[in-house]
């Protein structure tokens, strides 16, 4: 009689856990059929997705798409008769043409090259096509396993990592350098290149060429740069560290001795409105697909019956 009783309590344990877990996977399926009828409108439902649930290197899709890894960080181009080669040749050139901007850079700056932004972003941006030719080459690295919440490879991470990096960098620069920096005379070619040719080529390599999708995670580590080179502005001004160039300061707006409390309101205004509104303009062109639509149409996602 007692073992008879025991199987029955077993047995309603079991069905109970059951009826949790299924309500559990309920609402994941709820949810993200919630989210995906609201991208065709809006962007708030993935924005809200990404920022509370999301991961911030997750190869999943909110509406529960995979990402294909090989065609989003390294894609082929079939209709070309070497189409491996194509893609590593195309990223060596722009590596090439960024490497040559930073030596004449480096020239002109002499040993305060370190000092400036653009330069920071430069290393990370290099650091970048580096990868993605490193992944082109070996790719390896790029297969999909059959387990699809795997992480992927850790060069694709760090590839990844590099490109949600550099590019809201490169966007943020672009912006101020043009908006506070110059003003006015002979443009060089390296200045235009490191303030606008070359954040077009990151925009082109990683949105158009491949898919590399954005996360809004992916802000932090993109503040945490930002917040570390504007503390490094403070450093140097007090350190009095100097510059090649007349001025002592790096930046002429930002002049924390003579004007302290502009120069925080610069700093202010670049770490909680510009950063943050570039690196949304990102996202979205990251996430944007026909018909002004936010449902990451244009990613490619990965195909399990066609591998």
């Amino acid at each position: 009689m007692d073992l008879v009783q025991s199987n029955v309590a077993d047995k309603a344990e079991t069905k109970e856990r059951d009826e949790e877990e299924g309500g559990d996977q309920e609402k994941d399926i709820k949810g993200h059929v919630d989210l995906e009828q609201g991208q065709s409108k809006s962007c708030c439902n993935r924005f809200r997705y990404e920022i509370c649930k999301g991961k911030m290197f997750d190869i999943n899709e909110p509406n529960g798409q995979v990402i294909d890894i090989e065609k989003s960080f390294s894609p082929l181009f079939n209709f070309i008769s070497y189409p491996k080669l194509t893609i590593i040749l195309v990223r060596i050139g722009i590596l090439a043409a960024a490497i040559t901007s930073l030596v004449l850079t480096a020239i002109n700056d002499r040993e305060y090259w370190f000092i400036y932004v653009t330069n920071w972003s430069f290393f990370f941006s290099i650091a970048y096509f580096t990868c993605s030719i490193l992944i082109s080459i070996y790719r390896k690295c790029l297969l999909q396993t059959d387990n699809l919440d795997a992480r992927p490879h850790p060069l694709v991470l760090l590839t990844w990592a590099l490109y949600a990096l550099a590019t809201p960098l490169e966007l943020v620069i672009t912006l101020l350098y043009w908006a506070l920096v110059y003003e006015g005379g002979t443009i060089r070619y390296y200045s235009l290149f490191n303030h606008g040719i070359f954040m077009l080529l990151l925009l082109i390599d990683g949105l158009i060429l491949a898919r590399i999708p954005i996360r809004m995670k992916q802000i932090i580590p993109f503040q945490v740069v930002a917040i570390t080179y504007l503390i490094w502005t403070i450093i140097h001004t007090y350190a009095n560290i100097g510059t090649n160039g007349s001025s002592d300061l790096i930046y002429d707006v930002l002049d924390y001795r003579n004007k302290p409390g502009t120069s925080c309101m610069y700093l202010i205004v670049i770490i909680l409105v510009v950063n943050p509104i570039m690196f949304i303009i990102l996202w979205i062109m990251s996430v944007w697909s026909k018909c002004c639509t936010f449902d990451g149409g244009r990613r490619h996602l990965y195909n399990a019956s066609l591998s």
